[in-house]
């Protein structure tokens, strides 16, 4: 029996983040993965993810879960959208 492995990698928001080395782009990864998979930027329009990332500080907090300062939430909704899908 033959068996053959590929390992090709898969177009996660974590893998280029990893590869990119975006502060940015690391510290979505860090706080929203921490709980699901990091969302990619562009599933949303820049407009909607402020309130995105807003409703999520008050689940952590609901959860028990360090909530982001100021600057990390600005540093995350700065990355979202600026990668986010057009309007």
């Amino acid at each position: 029996m033959l068996s053959a492995s590929c390992s090709v990698e898969e177009d996660t928001i974590e893998n280029r983040a990893l590869s990119s080395g975006s502060e940015n782009q690391i510290a979505l990864v860090e706080y929203c993965g921490s709980c699901h998979v990091a969302p990619k930027p562009e599933t949303k329009a820049a407009k909607d993810w402020r309130a995105v990332v807003l409703r999520m500080q008050v689940h952590r907090s609901q959860q028990a879960m360090p909530v982001l300062t100021e600057l990390e939430i600005n540093e995350v909704i700065e990355y979202l959208m600026k990668h986010s899908k057009e309007q």
